[in-house]
C-alpha cells in the first residue's frame, strides 16, 4: 500500500469515527464521567496492584474491589456526618421561606423603594419606582402560580431523572470497575495501534496532557473540598443560618472556575442579609478572605504550574463549553481547553518554535514599552 494511500485512508477512518461520536453523543457522558474515575482512581489501583500485603501480591482485581470497598465506606462516613444536618437545614430553608417573603414584601422592598424614590428626587429622573416594583411582583406571583399548577408534571419529570441517573450510575460504577482492571492491556492496546516510529512522540504527548489534566482535575476536586469546608467553619462561627448547606454548595460551585465563587456568594450574602447588614458584611469578608487563600496558597500548592490557562482563556471555555453543552460544558470546558492547550503547546515546541537567546527577550515587567527587536537569524546575521 502506499503512504499516499494509507494517509488516506487514515483521514476517512477518523472522519467516520468522529461522526460516529456526534451521532451518540447524548449517551456519551456516562462514560466521560467513568473515564474521570478511571483517571483519579487508576494510581491508587496501580499502586495497590505493586505492592505485597503480608508477603502476597495483590491482583488488580482485589485492589479495584479495596478501593471500591474505601470508596463506598468513605461516602457512607460523609454521608453520616454531613447528609442528616444538610437534610435539616433544607427542610429548614423550605419551612422559611414563607416568613423570609413576608419580610421581604413588607420591610426590605419599602426601605428599597424609600431609598430609590430619594434619590429619584434629588437627582430628577423621573422613574416610577413603585409602578415598576408592582409589576415586578405581580410578574413573580404568576410564575410562581404557575410553576404550582404544574408540579404534578415537574414531580414526574424529577422521577424520570432520578431513574436515568441511577442507571447512569450504574453504568459508571461497571464501566470503570472493568477499565480499571483491564487498564495495562487496553494501555499497550492503544500503543500497538500507533506506528513504531510515532510511539516517542505519542507517549510525549499523553504525558505532556497527563500533566495538565492531573492540575485541572485532581487538584480542583482537592481545592473544591478545602473550599466548601472553610466556608461551611467560618460561617458557622459568624452563626449565619443554613451554614452548612451554603458550605456545601459553596464546595460544589468551586468546579466552575471564576463563576462559581461568585454563584456561590450570592446565597451566602443574601441569607446573612435576612439577619443584619453587618453579618452580611461579614460575610463578603470571610469569602475574600477564602478566595485570597485560594488564589494565592491553595493554587500554587496543589495545582502548581501545571496549568498555565489565562483567566481570559479560561472564561472563554466556560462561555464556549455552557453555550453548547449546558451544564455539562460549565463542568468540562476547562479541562477540554486544558487538554487543547496541551496539545497546540507541545505540536508549537516540537515543530515551529525557534529559541530566541536571552539578549534577543523584550522586558515584560518594565512600565515603558518594550523595544521591537531584530528576531534572531537576522541579529546573527
Amino acid at each position: 500500500m502506499s503512504p499516499k494511500l494509507r494517509r488516506w485512508i487514515s483521514v476517512a477512518f477518523f472522519a467516520l469515527l468522529l461522526g460516529l461520536v456526534y451521532l451518540i453523543h447524548e449517551v456519551l457522558l456516562p462514560f466521560i464521567v467513568s473515564g474521570i474515575f478511571v483517571y483519579l482512581l487508576a494510581p491508587v489501583v496501580e499502586t495497590l496492584s505493586t505492592k505485597k500485603f503480608f508477603g502476597i501480591h495483590l491482583s488488580r482485581s482485589l485492589a479495584v474491589m479495596l478501593v471500591y470497598i474505601a470508596l463506598g465506606l468513605t461516602a457512607g462516613l460523609l454521608g453520616l456526618i454531613v447528609l442528616p444536618p444538610l437534610y435539616q437545614e433544607v427542610l429548614k430553608i423550605a419551612n422559611d421561606i414563607p416568613s423570609q417573603l413576608e419580610h421581604l414584601r413588607t420591610i426590605t422592598l419599602p426601605w428599597l423603594v424609600s431609598q430609590v424614590e430619594m434619590i429619584n428626587a434629588r437627582y430628577g429622573l423621573n422613574v416610577d419606582v413603585q409602578t415598576y416594583l408592582e409589576q415586578t411582583a405581580d410578574g413573580l406571583l404568576a410564575a410562581g402560580q404557575g410553576q404550582v399548577e404544574g408540579l404534578a408534571t415537574h414531580m414526574q419529570k424529577l422521577v424520570k431523572v432520578l431513574f436515568s441517573a441511577l442507571s447512569s450510575f450504574l453504568v459508571i460504577f461497571i464501566v470503570t470497575a472493568f477499565v480499571l482492571i483491564d487498564l495495562p492491556r487496553i494501555k499497550l492496546g492503544f500503543y500497538r495501534l500507533v506506528p513504531a516510529r510515532h510511539r516517542q512522540t505519542a507517549l510525549e504527548l499523553v504525558h505532556a496532557i497527563d500533566r495538565d489534566l492531573s492540575g485541572t482535575i485532581r487538584g480542583q476536586l482537592m481545592i473544591c473540598l478545602i473550599n466548601g469546608t472553610l466556608t461551611t467553619l467560618a460561617l458557622l462561627m459568624l452563626k449565619v443560618k443554613f451554614a452548612i448547606t451554603i458550605g456545601f454548595v459553596a464546595g460544589v460551585f468551586s468546579l466552575i472556575p471564576v463563576f462559581g465563587a461568585v454563584i456561590s456568594s450570592i446565597p451566602a450574602v443574601l441569607i446573612a442579609l435576612t439577619q443584619s447588614l453587618w453579618t452580611a458584611l461579614a460575610v463578603i469578608g470571610v469569602i475574600i478572605i477564602i478566595h485570597l487563600i485560594e488564589a494565592n496558597v491553595l493554587n500554587p500548592k496543589i495545582l502548581g504550574h501545571t496549568v498555565e490557562l489565562h483567566p481570559a482563556i479560561i472564561v472563554f471555555a466556560i462561555m464556549v463549553g455552557e453555550h453548547f453543552f449546558g451544564a455539562v460544558g460549565l463542568l468540562f470546558g476547562v479541562p477540554v481547553a486544558a487538554i487543547l492547550r496541551s496539545l497546540l503547546r507541545y505540536i508549537y515546541l516540537r515543530w515551529f518554535a525557534e529559541e530566541d537567546p536571552p539578549e534577543n527577550l523584550p522586558p515584560i515587567d518594565s512600565e515603558t514599552p518594550a523595544p521591537i527587536l531584530p528576531h534572531s537569524s537576522e541579529a546573527h546575521s
